[in-house]
């Protein structure tokens, strides 16, 4: 495809969005998705330190999948300024770091947000151990 008509689809693709302030209502709330991954490789090099008899073959057939929840949850106390919250940001996991939080946040008068949390990191290499 020339890069004329890939620049003229993507620009009939996008689309502008608004951006709003988080819904803090009390109670509770959040959000889930479900990521999935496959990957799959045909390479010379492996694990088993086993001598290639010839370079012109293909290599081992290594696949692995992974699926795995991804989501917060939150609750939002009766004074709609203080929020205790869990999960994973959607930010944090388009850039590639798979982490669950456990925190609290609350809204400043000046309109600022403070936020305090504990980050764990996924075990995402375990996890995919143990599927392939």
């Amino acid at each position: 495809m020339k890069p004329i008509y890939l620049g003229l689809v993507t620009a009939l693709a996008t689309f502008n969005s608004v951006a709003k302030p988080a819904d803090w209502t009390p109670g509770f709330g959040g959000d889930i998705s479900l990521m999935a991954a496959y990957t799959n490789t045909n390479s010379q090099f492996s694990d088993d330190n086993a001598t290639t008899p010839n370079l012109d073959s293909h290599g081992k057939d290594q696949s692995s999948t992974i699926v795995a929840p991804l989501g917060t949850l939150s609750y939002t106390l009766d004074n709609t300024k203080q929020q205790f919250f869990f999960g994973t940001d959607r930010s944090d996991v388009a850039l590639g770091r798979f982490h669950a939080e456990l925190g609290y946040r609350q809204k400043m008068d000046n309109g600022s947000t403070l936020s305090v949390s504990y980050i764990q990191v996924f075990w995402i290499s375990k996890l995919q151990a143990r599927i392939s």
